[in-house]
């Protein structure tokens, strides 16, 4: 469960992002990537208009 994704997972193209930032969300995309499909990633945030959207074609069901 990752609570407040919005910290993790906001858009790189952001013009107050930095360096490090980005590398992390570099990251967690690839960890989603191998992921086993039969594993539940939960993530939420209140500010959903600030993710990246890639991060959104590596969720199966998405609430807003």
């Amino acid at each position: 469960m990752f609570d407040e994704f919005d910290a993790l997972g906001a858009e790189r193209a952001a013009g107050n992002d930095v360096g490090e930032a980005r590398r992390i969300l570099n990251s967690f995309l690839l960890f989603l990537d191998e992921t086993p499909s039969e594993s539940l990633v939960v993530a939420g945030t209140n500010h959903h208009q600030l993710l990246d959207q890639a991060l959104f074609r590596r969720f199966d069901m998405i609430a807003t």
